[in-house]
């Protein structure tokens, strides 16, 4: 009776976690308007702080140091936005030469279905190609582009008030270590972990873009700033990011180049995300990420649907955080195993390197 009573005991709290958990998505789905943009400027501040560190460094004042950082994001959003809408300008005059090659490309096709007993109709494509479309399509474009400039601003109030409050940061913590406080290794290795992920993401993504980029100037396709920005910023999203980010400039170049160009810009999309994306980021990366290949997916599809665009982008750093807690709890942290890569599954003396690392400090001693 006794082991019945203490079985049930442990089984006892699986609901009441579920429940909870419920309670925390619907929570976190809520506060979407308040959480989005706090969430963004922490990891914001993550990727800015080892320039606010190197100017500090240099002796410059607190103040200046964080004002010269903020001025530097600043020009850089700033430059993006230039860049984008310039090229938005630019696609809307030449949309009516794109609109008379579709135009022309279904006269083609249609032709080409008739000959072979098979009826296109005709309105179809014309009715997608309408003006009073387009021009909705570009206004919703444009309240969603002042929706985030909009934001832009909270974030960066509270990216500032974030590095200004990482320059007390340390000493806070070594009052709470002193008093006896919570110890804060936890936290430390999240900010690392996910600092670390963001930063080697961040160099990757600007490699990606410049790369691409280069490759649709040279192979004389319109807009490839624009482009090249779009394969910076989709980067971030794993897995599908890359992909939908060359849909875009395969199919001016398939309409304006023909599909020799635009094969050629497939091939040399897969040679940069293989050389860049498959090699050189897990090998910077290392083990550091540590998430499967099916969690990333399915994190891709529950922060993006919790928090929009925003949650797609940040799904990756937001797990990796959420696995590295669980890792810390003796009770969850077989939920952390299962989110991990099969390597980190297996037991620590089956690792490659593990018994000549334990042996090192004993060797010293």
């Amino acid at each position: 009776m006794h082991a019945t009573g203490a079985d049930s005991r442990r089984r006892a709290p699986l609901p009441v976690a579920l429940a909870s958990l419920v309670i925390v998505v619907a929570g976190l789905k809520a506060a979407a308007p308040i959480l989005v943009p706090i969430t963004l400027a922490f990891f914001l501040a993550l990727v800015l702080l080892p320039l606010l560190g190197w100017l500090r460094r240099r002796r410059l004042p607190t103040w200046l140091a964080i004002l010269t950082v903020i001025v530097v994001a600043f020009v850089a959003v700033g430059a993006f936005a230039l860049v984008a809408s310039a090229s938005v300008a630019d696609i809307r005059d030449a949309l009516p030469r794109y609109v008379g090659r579709v135009q022309l490309l279904q006269v083609r096709v249609g032709a080409w279905l008739a000959a072979h007993g098979i009826a296109l109709p005709d309105a179809s494509i014309p009715e997608l190609l309408d003006t009073g479309r387009i021009v909705g399509a570009v206004g919703t474009l444009v309240r969603g582009a002042v929706e985030i400039v909009e934001r832009a601003f909270l974030i960066f109030l509270i990216v500032v008030l974030l590095l200004a409050e990482s320059i007390t940061f340390p000493e806070k913590a070594r009052r709470i270590l002193a008093s006896g406080g919570t110890d804060l290794g936890r936290l430390e290795r999240v900010a690392e972990e996910v600092f670390h992920y963001l930063t080697i993401k961040t160099l990757v993504s600007l490699a990606t873009g410049a790369l691409m980029g280069l490759l649709i100037w040279a192979l004389g396709i319109d807009f490839p700033l624009l482009w090249g920005m779009l394969a910076f910023a989709l980067n971030y999203v794993p897995n599908v990011g890359g992909a939908i980010s060359v849909l875009p400039p395969v199919v001016l170049a398939l309409l304006a180049n023909g599909p020799g160009r635009a094969l050629l810009l497939l091939a040399g999309y897969l040679v940069v995300h293989l050389l860049l994306g498959s090699i050189l980021e897990p090998h910077l990366l290392g083990r550091k990420l540590g998430l499967s290949t099916l969690v990333v997916f399915l994190s891709l599809i529950f922060w993006g649907w919790l928090w929009g665009p925003i949650g797609l982008l940040l799904s990756v750093p937001l797990t990796m955080a959420v696995k590295i807690v669980l890792e810390q709890s003796d009770q969850l942290r077989w939920i952390a195993i299962l989110l991990g890569t099969a390597r980190e599954s297996e037991p620590p003396s089956r690792r490659p390197g593990a018994p000549a690392a334990r042996a090192a400090p004993d060797a010293g001693a």
